[in-house]
């Protein structure tokens, strides 16, 4: 699948802003068919699932979790997100999002979380534990760049990974397939 490129210039948190900032980078397609969801959710009009079940106008209670310490991916999740309806809260450490799992009321219906987090300490894959401590529940979605080897060690059950680099579509997609159906797409 060809690369998406994405130019980001402001600190507008819209899909017109995100295409605006500065930072340049490339985010590939890659593992998702979001085809195969087509049946369960909608296309927004910016290209992304929404979840079928919970429609629109209930979306932004659905509150999601972006744990990533790469400020432009960080602002390129958030608008992805946002733009799909979700209510999107982000930080840039495992113990900050912890921190804020533990504490949240009401609780994150999804939690989307990188691996490799600096400074070095507590991981992804701790965020992605704790979280289904406090909710058994919650969507758990690792990103990572080299740690997909470990995802089946590591990783919590049910729960879905993006390998770098993706499409942000991509995530929207593996957040509303978890909620729909409580299980990632079969592989």
């Amino acid at each position: 699948m060809p690369a998406i490129k994405t130019d980001v210039r402001h600190r507008d948190r819209s899909a017109a802003g995100a295409a605006r900032r500065g930072a340049r980078f490339a985010l590939e397609a890659t593992n998702a068919d979001p085809g195969n969801l087509a049946n369960e959710s909608r296309a927004s009009g910016n290209g992304c699932l929404i979840p079928a079940g919970l429609g629109g106008a209930k979306m932004d209670s659905v509150r999601v979790l972006i744990v990533e310490d790469d400020p432009s991916i960080q602002d390129i999740l958030e608008a992805a997100l946002m733009d799909a309806g979700f209510s999107v809260d982000a930080k840039a450490t495992a113990e900050a999002a912890i921190e804020i799992l533990e504490t949240a009321d009401p609780v994150y219906t999804a939690v989307m979380t990188d691996i490799n987090l600096t400074p070095r300490g507590a991981t992804g894959w701790d965020v992605g534990r704790r979280a289904r401590e406090l909710n058994a529940a919650v969507a758990v979605v690792y990103m990572t760049g080299d740690a997909a080897a470990d995802w089946p060690s590591h990783g919590v059950p049910g729960s879905i990974l993006l390998s770098k680099p993706f499409a942000p579509a991509q995530a929207v997609t593996a957040i509303s397939h978890l909620l729909n159906t409580g299980a990632p797409p079969p592989a």
